[in-house]
């Protein structure tokens, strides 16, 4: 249903009518509008939701290919409920997470004790990431995703018995 509505047409047409007829007119006005609306909202919610789908296999696409990279690098990681990589260093819990639209990694830990000293090895780990408290952060080309998901795991790994040493 597609109606056309010209306000200076309206205008024109209820200029000689009675309050009533004036009133029902517009009225029934308001009511093809809403009408519209709905019709129109339905149409945004199916299109949102395809696109809700088309993101989703993008984004299992992508994290397949961070993983087979991952796995051809010697890590059996799978991603977490959260769509995030998980795993545990000495007692420093860490994810990873990739975000798609802007194309980031980020690193987040988290532990119970000695929080500066893990910092401070991440940091030396990771120079290139910006860190703000447990969170560190690099920008990063789509291209870029899987190998800098594997480098930033590889220099984790490497350094195990550092993180197991706090």
């Amino acid at each position: 249903m597609m109606i056309e509505f010209d306000i200076d047409e309206i205008q024109e047409e209820i200029k000689d009518l009675s309050y009533e007829d004036k009133m029902d007119f517009l009225e029934e006005k308001e009511s093809d509008i809403e009408e519209l609306i709905d019709e129109l909202q339905g149409y945004q919610s199916e299109i949102s939701s395809f696109r809700d789908e088309i993101e989703t296999e993008r984004n299992e696409s992508i994290c397949k290919g961070v993983l087979q990279s991952l796995k051809d690098a010697g890590y059996n990681f799978e991603l977490d409920r959260n769509g995030n990589i998980s795993f545990s260093l000495g007692k420093a819990n860490i994810s990873i997470l990739m975000t798609f639209i802007d194309s980031k990694v980020d690193l987040f830990f988290e532990a119970e004790k000695n929080q500066f000293t893990y910092r401070e090895l991440i940091c030396s780990l990771l120079p290139d990431f910006k860190q703000d408290g447990n969170y560190f952060s690099q920008q990063i080309t789509k291209e870029e995703l899987n190998m800098c998901v594997v480098d930033v795991v590889s220099k984790l790994m490497n350094n195990k018995q550092k993180f197991e040493d706090i």
